[in-house]
């Protein structure tokens, strides 16, 4: 979710696995087969090459991509409900118009296609003045925000990965990198125009 420029491009595939080793999962090798897997909302759209641009070059608009049918996160348990394991892998492009971008997206597990109040700028697409906070939320993001906003939320730089949970407020971020072979960390400008492949990991037994 987003608020200028910002296209998904080749592969999108979402694994998950509750505790009983089963596994369901979904791939998107570009987004022309998709059909209505996706529920698109906002300025997002369906590009002829099968990319799925977010935002365009209009100043303060914001997009959505849901998978359409409701992916289950919750395990009940007798004692406390379990949260399942997750992997998720996709390629992220964003672009500047007139040396000038949006703030950045976010990759988001909500309790529904419908976000109200959500907002551009600092709160992503996401979220909004009116809720950003609270607890009733029920969101997780990982954002990819390439703007230091003036507000205090926990921003490492103006290039980070976030972790967001019920706020755009970030529970952890860091400058936005990624480790060689030889674990060496390298940084890089997420608004660089050029493919970046982003994975996404959690694991529902270590939290």
């Amino acid at each position: 979710m987003i608020s200028r420029a910002v296209t998904l491009q080749f592969i999108l595939l979402l694994s998950y696995f509750p505790f009983n080793c089963s596994s369901e999962d979904f791939i998107f090798n570009g987004f022309k087969q998709a059909g209505n897997q996706l529920i698109l909302a906002g300025s997002t759209k369906m590009t002829t090459d099968g990319l799925l641009q977010l935002t365009d070059d209009t100043t303060g608009i914001l997009g959505h991509a849901f998978f359409s049918s409701p992916i289950p996160m919750i395990i009940p348990n007798k004692n406390v409900s379990e949260v399942i394991s997750f992997s998720t892998s996709f390629i992220l492009d964003i672009l500047t118009v007139n040396k000038a971008g949006g703030h950045g997206l976010t990759f988001a597990i909500t309790p529904s296609k419908q976000l109200p109040g959500a907002d551009v700028a600092d709160y992503l697409g996401l979220l909004g003045p009116s809720n950003n906070g609270n607890i009733s939320n029920h969101i997780f993001a990982v954002e990819f925000d390439h703007v230091k906003t003036t507000v205090q939320l926990n921003e490492a730089n103006a290039n980070h990965v976030g972790v967001d949970i019920n706020s755009v407020k970030s529970n952890a971020s860091q400058n936005a990198a990624y480790y060689t072979n030889q674990n060496s960390k390298v940084e890089f400008q997420l608004e660089s125009g050029q493919p970046i492949q982003a994975w996404i990991n959690y694991n529902g037994t270590n939290k």
